[in-house]
């Protein structure tokens, strides 16, 4: 009876061995999406007191920057994530995260200066978008700014942080501190 019971716990085991191995073969296969991944570099202080903003109220310039006077307030790089199907975030999308999160910041508007492709090896090689928040300096600008709706907290801000694995997780694009959700500009 005991030799029975042994080879059942060892078939068993083989058993989810396979079951686990199965499992992370599909995990593999299917690829991992990852966000586009953003840094923030503060340059120069800002002009005046920012807040958040809404989305469609930052301006977006490509090339050159605004006519209307400005300070350069810092530099975003947005390192370019992949999707499901490991190939890599589109340029909309990478435009997308840097204005969502001028706009968190409270940036005026944007001005993209450039996208390169960072890496030796085309496999290992990803691109990087490289912007700079900028915040007007005119009194219709700060005028403007008196008047920015008070907008409602993003999805998970305020709440905990999911510590799953031992790493702490918030949703895109808030960031952890001291176990609670918050926006990375405050």
């Amino acid at each position: 009876m005991r030799a029975r019971l042994f080879t059942l716990k060892i078939f068993m085991t083989a058993k989810a061995l396979v079951a686990v191995t199965n499992v992370t073969v599909v995990a593999v296969m299917a690829g991992c999406a990852t966000a586009n991944r953003i840094e923030y570099t503060p340059v120069n202080p800002a002009p005046r007191s920012l807040k958040r903003r809404p989305l469609e109220s930052v301006g977006v310039f490509v090339g050159a920057p605004p006519d209307r006077p400005h300070v350069d307030v810092g530099v975003f790089e947005v390192y370019q994530g992949d999707t499901a199907s490991g190939a890599g975030r589109s340029t909309s999308e990478m435009l997308e995260t840097v204005k969502k999160n001028s706009a968190l910041l409270g940036c005026d508007a944007i001005h993209v200066f450039g996208i390169d492709v960072v890496g030796h090896h085309h496999r290992n090689s990803t691109r990087v978008l490289r912007a700079v928040c900028e915040v007007y300096t005119d009194d219709e600008a700060r005028r403007a700014a008196e008047t920015l709706p008070v907008l409602p907290a993003l999805p998970g801000e305020g709440g905990g942080c999911n510590t799953g694995g031992g790493v702490a997780l918030c949703p895109e694009p808030l960031v952890c501190d001291n176990q609670v959700c918050v926006t990375p500009y405050r």
